[in-house]
């Protein structure tokens, strides 16, 4: 008899559910009476999910996460279609995107990279501070047109092999516990965010299709 581990049975009823609701929080999935794992094994097993394209995170108006049918559900995307073959994909624009809050999970951009002290920045919106954070990847990226991927927070994942490294992560390798010590002029918060006090902004975004 086949033998289901605790992540099967979550992901089994997270797709489930997924197929049935338009949205759904975390919670909905571990009371469910087929999982007696943690909340956080739940977590974890759909922020997966949402990794390999099976779902998507949804933020509702009160800021609450929740998470709903990914490209591979809905048909947006061909399951035929591998993870490297799909950062191959025509970037979309940041041309008239100035907040965080307006990308999308797993979505791939591009833009150019404005600074890379410690951690490569490219700048949605200079006079506010708010940028993508790639993590510490090659400094000579700076001025340089980039492909990445959203991943979540401040955090983007640079698709450009030439600037990365092997085992590059720019959520953890760039996080302020792994990082020197910053210059006065900036500061950097446990999210990733950096602030600069005399930022130089140098980013020409896409305006269309590489």
């Amino acid at each position: 008899m086949t033998q289901h581990t605790e992540r099967d049975l979550v992901w089994d009823v997270t797709m489930r559910i997924a197929m049935s609701k338009d949205s759904f929080d975390v919670e909905s999935i571990a009371k469910h009476d087929a999982v007696s794992v943690s909340e956080r094994t739940v977590r974890d097993t759909v922020e997966t999910m949402v990794d390999l394209d099976w779902l998507e995170r949804k933020t509702t108006d009160d800021s609450q996460c929740q998470w709903r049918r990914g490209p591979l559900l809905t048909g947006e995307k061909d399951p035929m279609t591998t993870q490297e073959e799909g950062t191959k994909q025509s970037p979309k624009s940041l041309a008239n995107v100035d907040r965080i809050a307006e990308l999308d999970h797993g979505e791939v951009y591009a833009g150019t990279v404005d600074k890379a002290a410690q951690n490569a920045l490219i700048w949605l919106d200079e006079s506010s501070n708010r940028h993508v954070n790639l993590g510490p990847i090659d400094g000579s990226v700076v001025g340089e047109e980039v492909r990445f991927r959203y991943l979540q927070g401040v955090w983007g994942e640079c698709l450009e092999k030439k600037y990365i490294y092997a085992g590059y992560d720019p959520r953890e390798d760039g996080s302020s516990q792994n990082q020197p010590p910053l210059s006065a002029s900036s500061e950097e918060s446990e999210d990733g965010t950096i602030t600069d006090n005399n930022p130089k902004n140098k980013n020409k975004l896409l305006k269309g299709k590489l």
